[in-house]
């Protein structure tokens, strides 16, 4: 339903896609967008943020759009967008509009088939079949969460928590559009899923496998994925430790189904990572991280003292409630104090079971642990990021 290249960093997505289509490849940084993005870019009205990037004008925002003459300028502005198409061939751009969405693991591939197959359709055509695609794979997620909750709650909370997903306007804006966060929500959700299981079962081989194939898979969509890996280790000595040491000796057996969950990982994404910190210094590939590579963590660390954390943590609580589109950027305050206090009730409440319950194991009390390591695990890469940044 938003309005063409709303949502994040949409336009460079989309371009990205297109290169490798092409069968380019993915885009180095230093490659400009397509001819057609970059005409698409002067032709529709621009979400607000995007006209601080450096794009070279003329370029329209959605305040200036509305104000321009209807008949002269939005109506022939609007069939010479429907006109652009996206052609066979590919054609860069004239203008050094460069794209910094280049950093994107291989399994986002995937949607440049449905693109190549598309060519010669109108761009925006491209454009929202691409971006239900999306939506569609996203909704695999809702299955997938009610799963992991009933694992968890039960089935009546498990209800409710499925629900609460649904309705996160953040998560809508973000897999609405072209990008690849729905393939990495979906992994995501598969590791939780399998976590928990292994946790619950670690003499269980199918548990361990399918959490070694779904984070690798994961680590080939999004760079964010990182954060997965220190939560993994963390619930592999938890497993360790838990296992009782008896004669036919199950923690090596618990030991070696770990191991092979980390093979699986190396398998699929070993490669990939190695040849990224190869050429950049960086795990990540992220532009700040490998612009960084001369500094090591002791010195990037030194940094600490000297970061606003208190505006931080406020920055990534606003994300989990709306962080807007490029244009939308915010609420009214009251609806943040509001999802603020939900977040402070429901992290009490974990809180609270995890001290109540701490001499048995049941697995609403297994699921707080893995879920609670995922979580603070994903706040400690945040935590970098902005350090770095």
């Amino acid at each position: 339903m938003a309005p063409a290249w709303e949502g994040y960093d949409e336009p460079f997505h989309f371009a990205y896609l297109q290169h490798v289509a092409a069968g380019l490849g993915p885009p180095a940084r230093t490659t400009p967008v397509s001819l057609e993005v970059q005409h698409a870019l002067h032709l529709f009205p621009i979400p607000w943020e995007l006209q601080f990037q450096s794009i070279p004008p003329p370029l329209t925002t959605y305040d200036e759009y509305w104000r321009l003459p209807p008949a002269e300028q939005r109506v022939s502005r609007e069939a010479s967008a429907r006109a652009l198409v996206g052609p066979a061939q590919y054609r860069e751009g004239s203008e050094q509009v460069l794209n910094y969405e280049a950093q994107h693991a291989p399994l986002y591939w995937c949607f440049a088939a449905p693109l190549r197959w598309m060519a010669g359709e109108p761009l925006l055509t491209q454009l929202f079949t691409l971006r239900m695609l999306n939506v569609l794979l996203a909704s695999a997620g809702v299955p997938l969460v009610y799963v992991l909750a009933r694992q968890v709650f039960g089935p009546a909370r498990a209800l409710a928590t499925t629900a609460l997903l649904v309705l996160l306007p953040d998560l809508m804006i973000n897999v609405a559009r072209v990008s690849n966060e729905c393939l990495t929500m979906i992994c995501y959700t598969a590791v939780l899923i399998a976590a928990v299981k292994a946790v619950a079962e670690p003499l269980r081989w199918r548990w361990w496998l399918l959490l070694g194939a779904a984070m690798g898979c994961g680590l080939l969509t999004k760079a964010y994925f990182l954060t997965a890996m220190p939560a993994l280790m963390v619930l592999a000595i938890y497993c360790l430790l838990k296992q009782e040491a008896v004669p036919d000796r199950p923690r090596l057996a618990v030991a070696a189904r770990i191991g092979a969950a980390f093979a699986l990982v190396l398998t699929i994404a070993g490669v990939l990572y190695l040849r990224v910190h190869a050429l950049t210094g960086s795990w990540s590939e992220y532009g700040d991280d490998a612009a960084l590579r001369g500094m090591s963590l002791g010195q990037k660390l030194m940094a600490v003292p000297h970061v606003n954390w208190k505006s931080v943590a406020v920055s990534v609580l606003l994300s989990h409630i709306w962080f807007g589109g490029l244009s939308f950027l915010r609420l009214p305050l009251a609806f943040y104090i509001a999802g603020f206090a939900l977040i402070v009730v429901a992290i009490a409440g974990a809180l609270s079971r995890l001290v109540s319950r701490r001499k048995q194991e049941p697995a609403e009390l297994r699921g707080i642990i893995v879920l609670g390591a995922f979580y603070v695990c994903f706040w400690a890469g945040l935590g970098y990021h902005v350090l770095i940044t």
